[in-house]
């Protein structure tokens, strides 16, 4: 059976992996999220996921995050 795949979407990001890509350190990816700069969501009390698409748009958006 010849089965289409399903479209491949980006996984959301830690928030060690947000501040990676956007070149900034996890307390200041934390105040970005505060700030409602971020878009993220929380799978456990100690786990908080970003919005890979929010990383993205600021990132495009050339702001300065540090």
């Amino acid at each position: 059976m010849n089965r289409t795949p399903f479209p491949t979407r980006r996984a959301d990001l830690s928030v060690a992996e947000a501040a990676e890509q956007l070149n900034c350190d996890t307390r200041r990816v934390y105040q970005l999220i505060g700030q409602g700069h971020l878009q993220s969501y929380r799978l456990a009390p100690r786990i908080t996921r970003v919005r890979w698409e929010s990383v993205e748009a600021l990132r495009a958006g050339e702001r300065s995050v540090a």
